[in-house]
C-alpha cells in the first residue's frame, strides 16, 4: 500500500520516523535504534508524526513497535497535506497522547522545532 509514498522524516522527542501517506491510511516507521522506548511511547509519538505529516487525526492506530499504521479521519481529504520529498525535521511535542487500556488516548499536544 506504501510502496512508492513520498517519505517524511520526523524526530518526535527523540525517536525517528519515516512517515509515508496513502489515501486514508498513514504508515511511521521508526529508523532510530532506541531499544529502550516501549511500545506505547512508540506509539504515541508515531501518531504525533503521522498527524504532522497529514494534517489529519489518527485513529486505529496498530504497532508492531517498529512500523505503526493508522486510519486517517481529514475533515477535508481533498486538503490532505502531501509531504515533501525527503523533508526532515526534529520536534519536541509535550504532552503526548497516553497509552491507556489498550488505546492511544489522544489529548491536545503542542510541538515546537527542537533546539528553538
Amino acid at each position: 500500500m506504501f510502496d512508492g509514498a513520498t517519505v517524511q522524516q520526523l524526530t518526535i522527542n527523540g525517536s525517528t520516523y519515516d512517515v509515508r501517506l496513502a489515501g486514508r491510511q498513514a504508515q511511521a516507521v521508526r529508523v532510530d535504534k532506541d531499544l529502550m522506548l516501549g511500545k506505547g511511547a512508540t506509539m504515541a509519538r508515531a501518531a504525533v508524526a503521522m498527524e504532522m505529516v497529514s494534517g489529519c487525526i489518527v485513529r486505529n492506530v496498530y504497532s508492531d513497535g517498529i512500523i505503526t499504521t493508522a486510519g486517517l479521519k481529514c475533515r477535508d481529504m481533498a486538503k490532505l497535506v502531501r509531504p515533501e520529498p525527503l523533508q526532515r525535521a526534529s520536534y519536541r511535542c509535550l504532552p503526548l497522547p497516553n497509552w491507556v487500556e489498550g488505546q492511544l488516548k489522544l489529548a491536545p499536544y503542542r510541538c515546537d522545532l527542537a533546539g528553538h
